[in-house]
């Protein structure tokens, strides 16, 4: 079998293996409804891309009933973007409960975003990329 082949295996068995109660959450954004946090140890830098986890948790269900979400994100700092790798779905907060939908390797559905000032997204950039060095006059 080929290692493009295990992939979608590889990474379903490793998500198996991620406990979102164990991960030591950092709130970044917060409304009324809504505390977004992300993973300082889940963080992967590579050539100024950024992959990190999030927890979105809603104090009340949705619509649809989901009451958490966990999500993969790949961030360009420097391009100021994101795009969605994973999605899931949950019925309880911080992740937990039934899982209601998954969504599993969305870049080629989900294109670069630009990540527009003053939002929680926004946020989160300030918080995980790394600052521009001053130089020296």
């Amino acid at each position: 079998m080929k290692l493009g082949a295990a992939r979608p295996i590889l990474f379903s068995l490793f998500l198996t293996f991620i406990n979102p109660a164990s991960a030591a959450w950092v709130a970044y954004s917060e409304s009324d409804n809504t505390v977004l946090y992300y993973d300082p140890a889940s963080l992967e830098s590579r050539e100024g891309q950024l992959k990190i986890w999030i927890l979105s948790n809603l104090q009340w269900p949705a619509s649809d009933g989901y009451r958490s979400s966990l999500l993969q994100l790949g961030i360009d700092c420097p391009g100021r973007r994101m795009r969605t790798l994973y999605l899931s779905r949950h019925s309880d907060s911080m992740a937990k409960g039934t899982r209601l939908s998954v969504v599993e390797d969305t870049t080629a559905t989900n294109p670069w975003m630009t990540i527009p000032k003053g939002t929680p997204s926004e946020e989160l950039l300030r918080a995980v990329c790394p600052r521009p060095e001053k130089r020296a006059h």
